[in-house]
């Protein structure tokens, strides 16, 4: 009879088989797309598949335990997921609106606020959450 812990392990690599699958579809079906004649602005809805994916397969492989190393907080875990969906969401729209109005002024100015926002939400992760733990290990308080 399996144990709780390895039943856990069993969705972990359930979802990050079911992630990948969708990374992988996107970016297949918009390479078959492309490769048929459409248009750059018809191939591109497909790839919202891949930022879907990319964001729970960034979650799932930050939550996951292993024997030398304990998962990462799931509401962390959840952040880094939110700032990396952004980035590549911020990619998607400009490529997007930049294709669809022929225009990379546009294009810049649509993703800048996604990927600010998707980076700022990193750094603030990267920095905030370091710096706690670090303040923690050497003893310190506040």
């Amino acid at each position: 009879m399996k144990t709780n812990k390895q039943q856990v392990n069993v969705i972990y690599v359930l979802g990050i088989a079911i992630s990948t699958m969708l990374i992988l579809f996107g970016t297949i079906t918009s390479i078959s797309l492309w490769i048929d004649g459409y248009q750059l602005r018809s191939v591109m809805g497909s790839l919202l598949f891949v930022i879907i994916g990319g964001m729970l397969l960034v979650f799932l492989l930050l939550i996951l335990e292993t024997k030398k190393s304990y998962g990462m907080n799931q509401l962390i875990a959840a952040g880094y997921s939110i700032g990396i969906g952004l980035i590549l969401f911020s990619i998607f729209v400009g490529v997007n609106s930049g294709t669809t109005m022929n225009s990379w002024e546009i294009a810049l100015s649509s993703g800048m606020l996604f990927f600010t926002s998707g980076v700022g939400i990193l750094v603030a992760l990267l920095v905030g959450f370091g710096w706690k733990k670090n303040k923690e290990i050497s003893g310190e308080s506040e």
